[in-house]
């Protein structure tokens, strides 16, 4: 009986041990899950659904993820990209449910979210697939399988909540700016530009990938890019609320290939001088219809012809439209100035310079170069002329005697000592920068600073003159005759 109870006890024992040790397949004991659980990298995890080779030290593979890439026929990827967690459930988890539900991502394989729920243990075995289709004990170790079952039992988010059906963030942008502008400008630049993501020409930045794939950029955000120095947010200690708020300022950031490529050689001083009288600037022709719809929007300004299409004359010499010189008068349309459109995206105000399809229609007389070159002078350009001019009075606030020196250097071989050299308008006498300077000092402030379209007057900008000494010339300018 004894003998018998030991044989029992042995048997027992052995299948305790057994259950404790589980298999596998490979001898890989169960509680391995659970005594690592606490320590397990949910960030790397994040990452190795990424692209896993570039975490781990491994090789990208070169031939396709069979037997169960093969199942599949729709998305004709091969190699390292058939590997890749995301490629079959997708940068929103969902899978066939959601972005890659179509095009050429499309698998028709089931996403992870649903799996976040599964027990540790089964959701382990799974990933790790040893002997199944589902195969990838031969590249990822035990640790690798462990984070990646910590970022999908702790790590997903509905991505539903923080971008709408249409891929348009739903955060602050505001709030997400200041969250941008305090970690990511560093290395992607303050217009997301110095991170190249594509090859096409021009510079696919974070604008474009936050348009273009939103899902993708919201993983990013929160757990950093493979293989580089870019931390994750959620380590940071960021909310997904906060996260989701980056993302949306991501997608106001620039997106257009041409405008990041050209940006830094987008020529300012022409830019003011198309402010002012385009055709003259671009040796386009003068338009003799109006500049409609936007023109007969408004009734108070019976202007026509090439005066409607000039940007001035609906947002004003001082920039600020109804809010400044043009609040009343014959040049008086009620239309916005520009003044506030300087801070918004570069790719933004440059799409609404162009207008292409909208009211504000420029595409058939501008070219993208000319509307590149506006949106340089309003982004960069712009001053505030009550720091030079006193609004209610008109008059300069500059120095007079600093202006007097600069102006005989730079401009009386032109406008003569007097200034009456030109005369600016048909009424008897000579109309000249006197003149002009007293009747329109923001008008006289702006062709200082940017020249006269259509003429070989020089721009003080381009010559290196400062604001100020700009509005010291203007406070000069004004003690010269009138007439």
């Amino acid at each position: 009986m004894q003998h018998r109870f030991r044989i029992v006890a042995v048997l027992a024992g052995a299948l305790a041990l057994a259950t404790w040790a589980g298999c596998n397949g490979d001898g890989t004991p169960t509680h391995f899950v659970d005594e690592n659980w606490a320590t397990a990298d949910i960030v790397d995890g994040g990452k190795l659904y990424d692209k896993w080779w570039s975490i781990n030290g491994g090789t990208e593979p070169t031939t396709d993820f069979d037997p169960i890439w093969a199942s599949q026929s729709t998305n004709t990827r091969t190699g390292g990209d058939t590997w890749r967690c995301k490629e079959c459930h997708g940068w929103d988890y969902v899978g066939a449910a959601g972005r890659y539900s179509s095009g050429s991502h499309f698998t028709g394989f089931p996403g992870v979210f649903a799996s976040r729920t599964k027990a540790r243990t089964t959701l382990f075995e799974a990933i790790k697939g040893e002997g199944a289709d589902h195969d990838m004990s031969g590249v990822l170790s035990d640790t690798d399988v462990l984070d990646l079952t910590k970022f999908i039992v702790d790590g997903l988010v509905d991505m539903s909540l923080y971008i709408d059906a249409n891929g348009l963030a739903t955060g602050n942008a505001t709030a997400g700016q200041s969250l941008y502008d305090a970690t990511c400008p560093a290395c992607h630049g303050a217009d997301g530009d110095m991170v190249d993501f594509e090859a096409d020409p021009g510079v696919q930045g974070v604008g474009w990938l936050a348009d273009d794939n939103p899902q993708e950029t919201l993983h990013k955000i929160r757990w950093g890019h493979p293989g580089t120095a870019m931390p994750s947010m959620v380590d940071q200690g960021l909310s997904d609320q906060q996260i989701g708020d980056i993302l949306a300022y991501a997608q106001t950031l620039p997106t257009a290939p041409f405008v990041n490529a050209n940006w830094a050689t987008a020529d300012i001083v022409d830019g003011g001088k198309l402010y002012d009288k385009w055709w003259s600037v671009n040796a386009g022709t003068e338009p003799t219809t109006d500049f409609d719809p936007i023109w007969a929007s408004q009734s108070t300004n019976t202007r026509t012809g090439g005066d409607t299409w000039r940007c001035k004359e609906c947002h004003g010499w001082d920039y600020v439209g109804q809010d400044g010189r043009y609040s009343s008068g014959s040049h008086f349309t009620g239309f916005e100035g520009v003044w506030a459109s300087r801070t918004k995206a570069i790719v933004t105000l440059f799409e609404s310079i162009k207008g292409e399809g909208a009211d504000h229609d420029m595409s058939g007389v501008l070219s993208d170069t000319d509307v590149l070159d506006l949106t340089k002078f309003v982004v960069d350009g712009l001053v505030d002329m009550s720091l030079y001019m006193d609004f209610s009075t008109g008059l300069a606030t500059g120095n007079a005697t600093a202006g007097q020196s600069l102006y005989n250097s730079n401009c009386s071989v032109c406008h003569g000592a007097d200034g009456k050299t030109f005369d600016f308008e048909p009424d008897p006498g000579v109309q000249g920068v006197g003149w002009l300077a007293n009747d329109n000092p923001q008008e006289t402030l702006h062709k200082i600073r940017w020249g006269h379209p259509g003429t070989a007057m020089p721009s003080m900008v381009d010559q290196g003159l400062s604001d100020t000494e700009i509005g010291d010339i203007l406070a000069y300018a004004q003690t010269l005759p009138q007439s």
